[in-house]
């Protein structure tokens, strides 16, 4: 009878490499630059604290599909197409990057799909121009289309949610009342839920 030896460490290597394997193979939308306090990623069904080691920032990336809190924290993300998003305390924010794929899974030609949905809290953007994608936020029931803009949103899902634009141009859809509105630098716009009985 043979009896077959493993090391340890090479039982830790190839979890190692496996893991890497499967991270590698998704796609780092973003990542957190700076933090403070409590923040969390959602990855997979998992909760990842970033760590921070002097100014560098481990476990903080960002991927598809991911859900970003802070708790008692704030959070500065830099998006791969160089954007930033400020997310104030007690803020949930949902990221997904789509990009229609033709055959044999190349991306079709057309506009990749960035859609960042701010569940609650507080969020100030500087989304940078692009001219081959668009981000659109997603609000309680609204949908805004933002490019080379900066922006605040705010939602507090009891409340209602507001939107502000400090430069550029921003198309926000109202998709409770099928409106569509544009608004430009300085322009703000807030949507109240109505209490039973108004």
């Amino acid at each position: 009878m043979t009896k077959i030896a493993v090391s340890i460490p090479a039982v830790f290597l190839a979890t190692f490499v496996f893991l890497s394997v499967e991270v590698m193979g998704q796609q780092r939308i973003a990542s957190i630059q700076s933090f403070i306090g409590e923040v969390e990623v959602e990855h997979s069904a998992q909760i990842i604290k970033p760590l921070k080691i002097g100014r560098m920032v481990r476990s903080g990336d960002v991927f598809d599909a991911d859900t970003v809190r802070t708790r008692k924290g704030e959070a500065d993300l830099l998006v791969v197409d160089g954007s930033v998003v400020k997310m104030d305390q007690d803020t949930a924010l949902y990221m997904a990057f789509k990009t229609a794929q033709a055959a044999a899974g190349v991306p079709a030609p057309g506009t990749p799909d960035r859609r960042i949905k701010l569940v609650g809290g507080r969020i100030w953007c500087d989304v940078k121009p692009s001219r081959i994608a668009t981000t659109q936020f997603e609000l309680p029931d609204g949908v805004a289309a933002v490019r080379g803009t900066i922006v605040e949103f705010a939602v507090d899902p009891a409340k209602g949610w507001n939107v502000g634009v400090d430069r550029g141009l921003m198309t926000l859809n109202h998709t409770g009342i099928r409106a569509q509105v544009s608004l430009t630098s300085g322009n703000k716009l807030g949507v109240r839920k109505m209490e039973k009985g108004e």
